[in-house]
């Protein structure tokens, strides 16, 4: 393993996503995998990476297992920050459960990528498919990237750590624990929040790390009532890395839908203790729900979801692939049984694609009109006709691959009927 005469580093990862205009360094933003300023006996045996993720923030808890196969010894540990304003509160350390006074220093940090590592691993998505470093350079939010002597890139850090000191005794194993909070950070105004973690700072210890583990945490993720962040994908998520030497990081997006609320043809009249609107639909909960407003069972009433929320964006869409539909009032068994559901279902969507494809002989839309802001670009309607299950679990709809979607409206076209009351309801609806 490379040896480098720094503070232990705990950065947040590097992201490798789109290259925004506005991308001025404003260095704040840490988390991360640990460094020894120079040392040869121990080894980072284990680590654990748990995110719990927040509305508009998220908890990092690392644990590390280390081993010192040397003789005892002090290190001095850091978490690179900024003298000004870290970006993160609540930062605490624990060795060996007890917490460890953290003080902060100036000193300079930064990144650096290796000479001729243009094909190395820079991150990886939430698939765990791995982005390169190609795809990374000249798009890191909130970093500079400067051209070293040797052709070294230099990535610019900050200018303060916090720092504390750990004592490895000599053929024992020493746990650490970091803790801290910090908010999503964003790309642009279309851009997904996300968080992230740097792990490749792991392979500074001797040797490999046996194992990395990941976990997130989504139960207490909240949504905006005037946005859907989607948070499904992350629902127990785990994954394990072992025997590794990490040059790569971990970068998770959440897909952020800018819309406001759907609206519903007709709603049913609150209750004393239930209300039925629209925002049921988007609060990821099956306990509430949507529920029509008119007489017999509510064939043709509709709901349509616009994907822009800012007059000054209408001529954006959002990439979607699969619409999951919680069918029913699926607040328990009784519930879903006393109400309609929704049988078969009419999607219409409008869409930007390529006036190419819109113009093709074959093309499969229909009522095409012009875009106004992109003039290769037309905005074109498209139906699809599903038929839901009878059932209280979610279910996808597939839009046969990934469609630029403006605006979606759904239609009840038949239902299945509740032993109770005529009233349809849907408990969910979501997008990904």
């Amino acid at each position: 393993m490379n040896r480098l005469r720094l503070f232990f580093a705990t950065i947040s990862s590097v992201i490798c996503g789109s290259v925004m205009a506005d991308s001025a360094p404003m260095y704040d933003m840490p988390g991360g995998a640990v460094m020894p300023i120079s040392n040869n006996d121990i080894r980072l045996v284990s680590e654990t990476i748990d995110f719990y993720l927040y509305e508009d923030n998220y908890d990092v808890e690392v644990n590390y297992d280390f081993y010192n196969e040397g003789k005892a010894q002090e290190i001095e540990l850091g978490f690179p920050t900024v003298s000004s304003d870290a970006g993160y509160k609540d930062f605490e350390t624990f060795v060996n459960g007890q917490s460890i006074k953290v003080v902060r220093k100036p000193g300079e940090w930064s990144f650096l990528k290796k000479k001729g590592e243009h094909n190395a691993v820079c991150s990886l998505d939430q698939n765990g498919n791995e982005i390169p470093y190609s795809q990374g350079i000249g798009s890191l939010p909130h970093y500079t990237i400067n051209k070293e002597d040797g052709g070294e890139e230099k990535i610019n850090g900050g200018d303060a750590f916090d720092v504390f000191r750990v004592t490895f005794k000599a053929g024992d194993t020493t746990k650490v624990k970091n803790t801290y909070n910090i908010a999503y950070e964003n790309v642009g105004h279309d851009g997904d929040d996300f968080f992230w973690y740097i792990l490749e700072t792991g392979r500074y210890w001797k040797g490999k790390i046996d194992k990395v583990t990941v976990r997130i945490h989504t139960e207490n993720y909240k949504k905006s009532r005037n946005y859907f962040v989607s948070s499904h994908k992350y629902d127990n998520y785990v994954r394990e890395f072992k025997n590794i030497e990490p040059d790569f990081n971990l970068f998770y997006p959440l897909k952020n839908f800018a819309r406001s609320m759907p609206e519903a043809s007709s709603t049913l009249q609150s209750g004393k203790n239930n209300s039925y609107g629209v925002e049921n639909l988007i609060d990821e909960n099956p306990a509430t729900a949507w529920v029509e407003g008119v007489n017999g069972y509510g064939e043709g009433e509709t709901l349509k979801f616009c994907m822009t929320c800012d007059s000054d964006y209408d001529c954006w869409g959002e990439k979607i692939s699969k619409i999951y539909v919680t069918n029913g009032y699926s607040k328990n068994e009784v519930s879903f049984k006393s109400n309609s559901r929704v049988k078969e279902l009419e999607v219409y969507i409008t869409e930007m694609i390529k006036r190419s494809v819109a113009e093709a002989s074959k093309s499969p839309y229909f009522n095409i009109k012009d875009d106004q802001c992109q003039l290769d670009m037309v905005y074109a309607d498209r139906y699809y006709y599903f038929v839901l299950d009878d059932t209280m679990k979610e279910q996808e709809l597939d839009l046969d691959g990934v469609k630029e979607i403006v605006s979606m409206t759904f239609k009840i076209v038949s239902v299945y009927s509740g032993d109770k009351y005529k009233d349809t309801a849907v408990s969910g609806i979501r997008f990904y």
